[in-house]
């Protein structure tokens, strides 16, 4: 037991604090660097959601604490340095609960439309596993990834006593997919679309269904509803939408009209499709028999594509399979069949339910006198909370924040229609105000050091008082003995 407590002595004291002080604002400094370098993901990974960082306060908060009770400080009453001491400490108890239980996220609301759920700002890997029963199992894990260093991530799945390993074998930032061109591969169309949620550039495989930008694209062979369908027969390539179409060919300004009943119509590349408050291009095609993806840029943003190369292996079979997606979005999941099993795998953010909605009335929007740029935007909503039996108005604008039941939801941003609001999400109720209350009783006793008795400073201001009584009698004396 004397050998345990020395060893602790020799990481908590004092002096120690002094290291992990300076060791604290090195590792700052350095995540300073790499942010700058390679994005926030990076600096979050390597230093401030390290668990060697998170060891590193601990162990500051421990040698602070350690040394306030070395020095008696209670037993002293030296309240101030005592009070000065117990605020780091809070101080970093807070910060922990915001790491261990706080989250942030996203709420997009359209006028008149209710929202109970917000996107959730760090990034998921999200599985659904379907056996031969049909029976569909679900999990998401967090995750975080970066351009600096290797990423590491394994996964043992267990369903009916079958275990399937999932293993990453590369992570991709900021990818760009690349296609290898074959004239016996598959035609593969770019498509181009805009609408007031700004544009999107994707491609569309022969063979593939899926959704760009929220609206569903098929290029399968088959006529699906409500679905932009696209066909390659012989050597021309057709569309088939449910609305009416107004084609504009960009060369010649010659446009023209189709009607839904018509069926299929030639595609037209290079030509601005306009239906349903939506525009499409087709501007180029290609044939192609595989993909693979490289890194367009080494720094990193929020809203980065990275794509995810994962290994499924079970028993001794194995399966590859790409993933993509960013934070701030949900995951497009992926499928791939192993054994019994079918994965639908995806990457990014997901959604986190609330305990009660938000109804957003009315969008607001100021501009600058004469021009279009925007002065200042808020949000006027309602909330209803049938759990605690509240219902009211409220409104959200900058520094103007709506809290309730643990959350806090800040003006960010709108729809460029100006028809939606975007608000910030943040969770964090015991974490913010346990640091507010450090940082307060911080404040309290630095002032309070400075005029206490007992301390350095009281000790410095006195030496100070006695030198200055000192300079001044012998000025006096020689201005006496000069006259």
């Amino acid at each position: 037991m004397k050998k345990v407590v020395s060893i602790l002595k020799t990481f908590i004291n004092e002096r120690a604090g002094v290291v992990y002080i300076v060791l604290t604002a090195i590792a700052i400094a350095v995540a300073t660097f790499i942010e700058n370098d390679f994005g926030t993901a990076a600096a979050q990974k390597w230093i401030y959601k390290a668990t060697w960082f998170e060891l590193l306060l601990a162990l500051l908060g421990l040698s602070v604490g350690f040394s306030a009770f070395k020095y008696k400080l209670l037993k002293r009453k030296l309240y101030a340095v005592l009070l000065f001491h117990v605020s780091i400490i809070i101080i970093l108890i807070g910060a922990g609960v915001t790491r261990i239980w706080g989250f942030e996220g996203m709420m997009g609301i359209r006028e008149g439309q209710s929202e109970n759920k917000f996107i959730s700002s760090e990034p998921y890997i999200t599985y659904a596993i379907t056996d031969k029963t049909n029976q569909t199992y679900g999990f998401n894990e967090e995750v975080l990834f970066s351009s600096l260093g290797g990423n590491q991530y394994e996964q043992t799945i267990k369903i009916k006593g079958v275990e399937t390993q999932v293993e990453l074998i590369e992570a991709v930032p900021n990818a760009e997919k690349k296609w290898v061109e074959s004239e016996s591969g598959r035609p593969n169309l770019k498509v181009v679309f805009s609408n007031n949620q700004g544009r999107t550039d994707d491609f569309i495989l022969q063979g593939e269904q899926k959704e760009v930008a929220g609206i569903p694209v098929n290029f399968n062979g088959d006529y699906i509803p409500g679905a932009i369908n696209f066909f390659y027969r012989g050597s021309d390539f057709f569309v088939r939408t449910d609305l009416d179409m107004s084609v504009m060919t960009m060369a010649t300004r010659e446009t023209f009209e189709f009607k839904a009943d018509e069926g299929e119509v030639p595609l037209k590349f290079r030509s601005l499709y306009q239906f349903g408050g939506l525009s499409m291009v087709i501007p180029s095609f290609s044939f192609v028999d595989s993909s693979y993806y490289e890194t367009s840029s080494i720094k990193t943003t929020s809203s980065s594509l990275y794509a995810l190369k994962l290994k499924l292996k079970s028993q001794e079979k194995e399966k590859i399979v790409w993933v993509e997606g960013r934070k701030g979005q949900i995951g497009k999941p992926e499928s791939v069949e192993l054994g019994d099993l079918k994965f639908d795998i995806s990457y990014g953010s997901i959604y986190r339910e609330l305990p009660f909605s938000i109804k957003l009335n009315d969008f607001e929007m100021e501009r600058y006198p004469g021009t279009n740029s925007p002065a200042s935007f808020s949000s006027r909503v309602t909330l209803d909370d049938p759990i605690n039996g509240e219902h009211f108005d409220y409104h959200i604008y900058m520094n103007h924040i709506l809290d309730h039941g643990g959350f806090r939801f800040f003006q960010s941003s709108y729809d460029r229609d100006e028809k939606g609001t975007y608000l910030s999400v943040n969770h964090d109720f015991w974490g913010t105000w346990i640091s507010y209350l450090g940082y307060a009783l911080l404040t309290v006793g630095m002032i309070w050091t400075l005029f206490a008795k007992g301390t350095r400073f009281s000790m410095l201001r006195k030496a100070t008082s006695h030198t200055m009584m000192v300079g001044f009698l012998l000025t006096s004396n020689l201005l006496h003995a000069d006259v």
